[in-house]
C-alpha cells in the first residue's frame, strides 16, 4: 500500500491498478511477457504528483502526462509492454483533463502515432521529461494562431 509523510495514500493504490489494467489490456491486444516492478510501478505512478519545497513539481495536464510516461517507459516498471502503456496512460491522463468537446478520430489517430513516435525517443533514453512535455504540448495542445 502506498504511503506518504506516515499516512497511507489511497489514490496512488488506485492509480496504480489503473496503470496495472491498461498494461493488462495492452498485453491481452498486442502482445507480450507479464511481469512487474513493483516499486517502479508506484515511484512512476508517484511522480506526476510529486512535490519540492510546498510546490508541484509537474503542475498541468501536459507536465503530468510526460511524468507518467516518462516514469513508466524509462523507469521499465513492466517486463514488456512499457512503451504501449506508458503511452495509454499518457493519453488517459491528458484525456481527463483535454477533451471537453469529445475526440476528433482523424486527428487523435495521427495524435497517437506522434505520440508513438515520442515514447520510442523516450525509450531510447534521447527524451527527458522536459522534452517530452515539450512534445506532448505540441501534439495536444491548442493550435498556434500564427
Amino acid at each position: 500500500m502506498g504511503q506518504g509523510a506516515g499516512q497511507e495514500v489511497d489514490w496512488l493504490d488506485s492509480l496504480v491498478d489503473s496503470v496495472r489494467r491498461v498494461h493488462a489490456t495492452m498485453l491481452k491486444v498486442g502482445g507480450g511477457a507479464q511481469g512487474e516492478h513493483t516499486a517502479s510501478l508506484y515511484a512512476a505512478c508517484a511522480r506526476p504528483f510529486q512535490s519540492a519545497f510546498g510546490e508541484d513539481i509537474y503542475v498541468g495536464p501536459y507536465e503530468r502526462a510526460a511524468a507518467i510516461l516518462h516514469g513508466i517507459i524509462c523507469d521499465h516498471v513492466f517486463v514488456d509492454g512499457n512503451k504501449r502503456t506508458g503511452t495509454g496512460m499518457a493519453m488517459l491522463f491528458l484525456g481527463a483533463a483535454l477533451t471537453p468537446g469529445g475526440p476528433d478520430p482523424k486527428q487523435d489517430d495521427l495524435r497517437l502515432t506522434l505520440l508513438g513516435q515520442v515514447s520510442l525517443a523516450a525509450a531510447s533514453g534521447h527524451l527527458t521529461v522536459e522534452q517530452v512535455t515539450f512534445w506532448i504540448r505540441r501534439i495536444f495542445g491548442p493550435a498556434d494562431p500564427g
